[in-house]
């Protein structure tokens, strides 16, 4: 987020501390503090504890906090947390590990004249502790302009919106939450919203929860690329950037399947801050993560130095610098890098970030920049994939998403736009092998009419079955091998290309079959039709094989360079 400190709309809340700055003063000091096992002993569920909780064998550690005051207050941070609730089974039987929660607590100290980091510094010395860190704070990364009604979505244009509708509108039962202080009303949002914290004035929230998922063909006011996609929102002013993203990920809590991070997480000094790793959060979004959600942040706006920005270019932004986590940094109408935003190992992919019109005030609309837009675009194309596919693993889903971006910067990975800027068209059409699927008839299975199934070079030993309305398409000719068969049968609209077959290919009772650029791999590779009709174009038949084509009741359109050298039968 981007703003001066003399804007007028402060109301939009695009600045927002989880706790006062002030990290020295005599209101009570907050820190985090996760404790080894066992050190304080209360039941499971009950929130609060004191002094007289921490257990027996903890006389250093206690001593240590009666010295600080004896009126200290420890809040569990999640009060049904328990030692054993570290292993999760998901769907498909894996078994994950997730953190211990039971030892995390919010200590409040009151009256004291130490410097909060000089607790922390304190507390990390004992075996007791096994971090300390001041309660998480953040910046929004969203850069405002001037309110306007006037303008264009030219971000959904960019990245072939329409084209992907063509093929899915997302589905009602993918959920995205964002991580935000709560989500503001508007007519364009409100029947798209579901569970989640409600009571919130939060316009920023608003604005990337509308990029992701505002109503979509009502009439009124925007589209959104994630169309039938539903959205979560959490309010961090009730419990917490922390427990916000476990209850969002949490399968008994929200259960969302994307959770949109569009902040970074700061350490404030006085009216300075500087990007900060905080464990607690870490640790919410490794669990997250073993929940098999999918996890989205905004990569990095440039320094406000004008609000005490101490980041300098390029400087490393948590939660996108997580292990697991998709870094999302922005590209502007010219499919360019932004000057001034920020870069680095983090960053995965790129999405439209610079002049987008979003939902605002009043039931309004403006424009504004910031990777913090960048991040839900990239949340509403997963969950796009998703409602293709819903088996699919947050892995699969981000290679879906890298393997069919645009590839911007340096050939391959670069730090500005990662993979390259989403394009949601190829993201959802192709059904990519082995990058998403291990098998190419996996992927045939998942796929729906208007899909095609584009598998890199390399052997594939399977015996294939097609699909009608489905496409097989390969690398290139000669090194995309089927060492198996491949049948169509009852599949009309179908086509294979670019592949080199080593076993037959048959055809039976399917209309309007293509091949195209199909080469033999072996001499006992011929094709048998039956009752087709089809369109063969480019293929490579070797002139020693004693049969490339036995047709029955077959229509056929030869295209050019039709290669049969011999062998060639149609009755």
């Amino acid at each position: 987020m981007r703003t001066k400190t003399n804007y007028k709309k402060i109301l939009y809340g695009l600045i927002f501390f989880i706790i006062s700055s002030d990290l020295a003063s005599s209101s009570p000091i907050v820190i985090t503090v996760k404790f080894k096992p066992q050190t304080i002993n209360i039941p499971v569920g009950q929130k609060d504890a004191t002094l007289a909780d921490i257990d027996e064998s903890r006389m250093q550690i206690k001593k240590y906090f009666e010295k600080l005051s004896n009126d200290i207050e420890f809040e569990k941070l999640i009060p049904k947390a328990k030692p054993a609730d570290t292993l999760y089974v998901n769907e498909k039987g894996e078994v994950k590990k997730l953190n211990d929660w039971s030892q995390v607590f919010i200590v409040k100290i009151p009256n004291s004249n130490k410097y909060i980091m000089d607790i922390i510094n304190d507390l990390v010395k004992f075996e007791d502790v096994e971090y300390a860190e001041p309660p998480v704070q953040i910046k929004y990364e969203l850069t405002p302009n001037d309110l306007h009604k006037e303008g264009n979505q030219w971000s959904l244009t960019k990245i072939n919106a329409e084209d992907a509708w063509d093929i899915t509108t997302g589905s009602s039962s993918i959920t995205i939450a964002v991580i935000e202080q709560g989500v503001a009303s508007h007519t364009d949002i409100n029947n798209k919203l579901t569970g989640g914290d409600g009571g919130s004035s939060g316009y920023h929230g608003l604005m990337v929860a509308g990029v992701a998922g505002c109503e979509t063909n009502n009439n009124i006011g925007l589209a959104s690329l994630g169309y039938n996609t539903m959205i979560i929102p959490k309010n961090h002013t009730y419990d917490g950037i922390v427990t916000d993203i476990r209850d969002a990920a949490d399968p008994s809590e929200d259960d969302a399947d994307i959770i949109n991070c569009s902040f970074k997480t700061v350490l404030y000094d006085g009216d300075e801050y500087s990007s900060y790793n905080y464990s607690s959060v870490e640790d919410a979004i490794e669990d997250a993560i073993a929940w098999d959600k999918i996890v989205v942040a905004s990569a990095g706006n440039p320094p406000n130095t004008g609000e005490g920005d101490q980041d300098e270019v390029p400087y490393t932004v948590w939660p996108a610098a997580y292990t697991g986590v998709i870094g999302v940094s922005a590209t502007n109408s010219s499919d360019t890098f932004p000057g001034g935003y920020n870069y680095g190992s983090h960053v995965d992919l790129s999405a439209p970030g610079i002049d987008i019109l979003v939902l605002d005030s009043n039931n309004d609309y403006s424009t504004q920049s910031g990777t913090s837009l960048s991040a839900p675009l990239v949340c509403a194309l997963a969950a796009l994939i998703l409602s293709n596919d819903n088996s699919l693993s947050p892995t699969q889903v981000q290679e879906a998403m890298q393997t069919s971006a645009v590839d911007l910067g340096t050939t391959g990975r670069d730090d500005y736009f990662g993979y390259g800027r989403i394009d949601a068209y190829e993201a959802v059409y192709n059904l990519f092998v082995p990058q998403v699927y291990s098998t190419i008839q996996s992927a045939l299975n998942a796929a729906v009419s208007g899909q095609t199934v584009f598998v890199s070079s390399g052997t594939y030993t399977e015996t294939i079955s097609m699909k009608s309305g489905v496409d097989l398409i390969g690398e290139n000719m000669v090194n995309t091998i089927i060492d198996g068969t491949i049948a169509f049968s009852n599949d009309d609209y179908a086509g294979i290309e670019k592949l080199t077959v080593k076993d037959k290919i048959t055809i039976y009772n399917s209309d309007n079959v293509t091949l195209d650029h199909i080469k033999s791999g072996h001499s006992d590779c011929y094709i048998e039709s039956i009752s087709s009709e089809l369109e063969l174009n480019d293929l490579y038949f070797d002139q020693s094989q004693s049969k490339a084509f036995y047709g029955h009741d077959c229509g056929i359109s030869a295209g050019s360079d039709f290669g049969f050298t011999s062998g060639v039968k149609r009755v």
